[in-house]
């Protein structure tokens, strides 16, 4: 019977080797306050939209759908990180699983924007179809779903000033910024809510509730908008920034001999650079030359093309 042949390598190349894990380490602290803010939001949906519907009010009705998919999109958030953690080390992911953070707010990004259309849809009609509201029941209601989302923010933020330390980890995890800026809109929403219902019951401001629907609606909008730029500009691979580029040009280029003929530059995770990078010079230097002059930028992956010149 044939022996199956083995292949030795003659050199040590497992010192070339590294992990493609580029999670900064608090998205697992992330993922667990996500998930609990995630039902802490489910359940208060529920509350406003039978609220607005039996108490009349189209602000804490409205108030309480587009909360309906904040739920949806903070789900989808803890849906990232899970699968981002569960998925770090499949090798299959060539550079690993950090866009998927990218991807998730992109995502909570277009369900912000469909919130926007849903909230203004509504507030026209209210302007136009005023009904009888009441309001001793609706604004204790709009109260507890202002405390709910304090609470929900707290959450988040608490985990964002414990991890920030470094001057990275939250400040670049869209994912978490797509969190946050949910239930920050959220609280928004729930103070513009129950300044409408005051006025409506006390000054008999009845328009208030669906004006305050409508500014509630535009800044929904602008929150949407910045989030899909950010997200896609990490999807699309973008170059982080024009300056980083240069400093990685300044210092390959340093010995007046080494000159960059190719350079990709993108996000591989959030706040996690990768470069590759094509170099033409007369002499013969190594890979691990030049990763040492770009040791200071805080690329976590490089990878460096040497190329001799024949002039």
């Amino acid at each position: 019977m044939t022996q199956p042949i083995e292949f030795k390598l003659a050199h040590d190349h497992t010192r070339y080797q590294h992990s493609h894990n580029f999670a900064f380490g608090h998205e697992a602290e992330s993922e667990r306050r996500t998930f609990w803010v995630m039902l802490l939001t489910a359940a208060m949906t529920m509350i406003e939209i039978t609220a607005g519907w039996f108490f009349k009010s189209i602000a804490l009705f409205a108030d309480g759908w587009h909360m309906s998919t904040h739920a949806l999109a903070l789900g989808i958030g803890y849906f990232a990180y899970r699968y981002a953690r569960l998925h770090a080390k499949n090798n299959n992911y060539t550079f690993g699983t950090g866009k998927i953070h990218a991807l998730g707010s992109y995502s909570s990004a277009l369900i912000l924007a469909f919130v926007a259309l849903f909230v203004f849809g509504q507030s026209l009609w209210g302007f136009f179809n005023p009904e009888v509201i009441a309001y001793n029941e609706a604004i204790p209601v709009a109260i507890v779903a202002l405390c709910v989302n304090l609470l929900s923010i707290k959450l988040l933020h608490v985990g964002h000033d414990h991890h920030d330390h470094d001057g990275h980890g939250h400040e670049h995890d869209h994912n978490m910024k797509a969190a946050f800026a949910h239930v920050v809109v959220d609280a928004m929403t729930s103070v513009l809510a129950i300044i409408a219902l005051v006025a409506g019951k006390y000054w008999h401001w009845t328009w208030m509730d669906p004006l305050v629907g409508i500014i509630g609606a535009v800044i929904i909008a602008q929150w949407a908008y910045a989030l899909l730029k950010n997200a896609m500009q990490m999807l699309l691979d973008r170059q982080p920034t024009n300056t980083l580029m240069a400093d990685i040009k300044s210092k390959i280029e340093s010995d007046g001999d080494s000159q960059i003929a190719d350079l990709h530059l993108w996000q591989v995770a959030p706040g996690r650079n990768a470069a590759i990078i094509s170099i033409v010079s007369h002499q013969q230097r190594q890979p691990d030359d030049y990763k040492l002059r770009l040791s200071g930028l805080g690329l976590a992956h490089i990878t460096v093309e040497l190329n001799k010149c024949q002039q």
